[in-house]
């Protein structure tokens, strides 16, 4: 909406003010994958998350002109506000990843003051003034599941002097002498928080890494970094076309289906401990799938046997006949850059192996297990027929 309204005095005066309102809530644009196993019909939308897209903007300009026998004053006020609000799904398909929300505000306060030759047809015009204006921005983004959160602000004042003179030789020859001068100081800040975790400080690092940096008040103690990954379905069918295909879903959950080929859930961990002091044997977390250190990780050194205790639904995890159950351990300085590992049998619930090199090292395991009416998984009987995990353990030896 566009408003404008005019004044004209007797004395010289011409006074305008424009105003400008507009508002968008149209929602933000679906996106959907054509390939892959995350395709859907091109008619059928499958998104997991939000779908918000505000806009605002609320700007008003107030024009004042007073025209003199020996000058003319021109005034322009204006103030501008645009606000945004995106909500959306940030991995754009049925992947139930993390949703992001982005807040974004821009205020902008402008005065600029003219003083001009009058209208009189002479040969020498000229033109001065000053100009100044603030700008103002704020910008919050969240990502909501990894619990991340970015505050900007930028704040910017400039103030700008102004002259221009010129001289008409005839209709067609006019010459022309300006200068300006601007001054301009900005200030912008940006504060990235991940988490806020008393004693400790956490930040941005490469990539999706993050940095965690003690205090000198970080009490002592054995601390658990733990991770758990949300868990997941998929289940490959052939529909009642005759196609094969692959639905991230349960199977009791999918539909137009003429033979169920398998359905699979998988989950997976990854731990690291931190030691403040004194080295403490910490107690399982509780994982579906879990390796515990038995060694003291915080004096790990090259030539060291490091042994672990691994459990499956909080039960100690071993070889047997029906499953050949292993950790692999590989490190920076070993393995790790050219793909191959250490390998250790779990026999009772305990797996051994010595450290190569100083450096960090990486422990893994997976484990399949069937999904029976009575077994273990049975709650899943309907839902998966078999279920896939995965934890990792990390340490540092010296």
């Amino acid at each position: 909406m566009k408003e404008t309204r005019k004044y004209v005095g007797l004395d010289g005066h011409k006074d305008t003010i424009i105003s400008n309102l507009s508002e968008n809530n149209d929602g933000y644009g679906r996106l959907r994958y054509e390939n892959g196993s995350g395709a859907t019909d091109p008619y059928v939308i499958d998104w997991s998350g939000g779908n918000v897209w505000k806009a605002e903007n609320n700007s008003q300009v107030i024009r004042a002109r007073y025209k003199g026998s020996a000058f003319t004053l021109l005034s322009i006020t204006s103030r501008s506000d645009y606000k945004t609000q995106i909500t959306n799904d940030a991995d754009f398909g049925p992947f139930d990843f993390h949703d992001q929300n982005f807040l974004f505000d821009n205020t902008t306060w402008s005065q600029e003051i003219r003083f001009s030759s009058p209208d009189e047809g002479k040969p020498f015009s000229w033109v001065g003034g000053v100009f100044a204006s603030r700008d103002k921005t704020t910008a919050d983004s969240e990502t909501l599941d990894y619990y991340y959160d970015r505050k900007t602000r930028i704040e910017s004042d400039s103030i700008a002097v102004f002259g221009q003179g010129s001289y008409s030789l005839w209709n067609r020859l006019h010459l022309t002498a300006g200068v300006r001068y601007e001054h301009q100081e900005s200030e912008a800040t940006q504060i990235n928080t991940f988490a806020s975790i008393p004693g400790f400080d956490i930040f941005d690092a490469d990539i999706a890494c993050r940095k965690l940096a003690l205090k000198k008040d970080t009490p002592e103690g054995v601390y658990l970094i733990e991770v758990a990954s949300q868990k997941r379905f998929y289940t490959r069918y052939t529909d009642k076309k005759g196609r094969k295909r692959l639905a991230l879903k349960p199977k009791d959950e999918v539909r137009d289906v003429e033979k169920s080929l398998f359905s699979v859930q998988y989950q997976a961990f990854a731990k690291s401990y931190l030691c403040v002091g004194e080295w403490e044997n910490p107690q399982p977390a509780g994982h579906g799938l879990e390796i515990t250190p038995l060694t003291d990780l915080s004096e790990v050194r090259a030539g060291d046997m490091v042994e672990f205790d691994v459990r499956f639904n909080g039960k100690p995890l071993s070889y047997s006949p029906t499953g050949i159950e292993y950790i692999t351990a590989c490190g920076t300085g070993f393995g790790l850059q050219d793909g191959f590992a250490l390998f250790s049998y779990v026999s009772k619930g305990k797996a051994k192996f010595r450290v190569q090199d100083p450096g960090q090292w990486l422990v893994n395991i997976f484990h399949n297990e069937a999904v029976t009416p009575d077994g273990p998984l049975s709650g899943l009987h309907n839902k998966a027929t078999s279920a896939n995990y995965g934890a990792t353990l990390t340490f540092t030896a010296k």
